[in-house]
């Protein structure tokens, strides 16, 4: 809840909520088969953000980061979406996307913003967070917390 990530999580100013997202292809699952064995299965990149280690190649190709994938999908359902490159930020604004934080207010993130920066910005509370560093040496809640400077 709101009160939790305010009271013991990161705030709601820290928090990510939503973003602009080129890839999306439904709000919901729109038939009754698709709860059942035979429809998708549940992934996380169908209704959220994702992240990837920044040692990852994709992510120092590109791919695997906000705007990273503006290709056009040729999805006609949400079962077509086979990976995580569909749940990053995208639009076809220069430079970045806009976001809502879970506080309400709306922001422009830079699509060069570090991948540990991000990922920061997705969790609710970085105390408990067992997220690694790129190095593989230093937790997320080691660090110290974001500042509006780093986004």
């Amino acid at each position: 809840t709101t009160a939790y990530i305010q009271q013991k999580g990161d705030g709601t100013t820290r928090t990510l909520m939503l973003s602009e997202n080129l890839h999306t292809v439904h709000w919901a699952y729109e038939q009754s088969n698709m709860y059942t064995s035979s429809g998708p299965q549940d992934e996380k990149w169908h209704f959220g953000f994702c992240w990837e280690q920044p040692a990852s190649t994709d992510v120092q190709n590109g791919n695997l980061r906000i705007n990273g994938a503006l290709d056009e999908d040729s999805y006609q359902s949400v079962s077509d979406m086979q990976g995580t490159n569909d749940a990053f930020p995208s639009s076809r604004h220069p430079g970045g996307v806009n976001v809502a934080f879970v506080g309400g207010s709306v922001k422009f993130l830079n699509e060069s913003i570090s991948p540990l920066v991000y990922c920061q910005l997705m969790t609710s509370n970085a105390k408990v967070s067992d997220l690694k560093d790129p190095s593989g040496s230093v937790y997320e809640k080691e660090l110290p917390p974001l500042s509006d400077a780093d986004f």
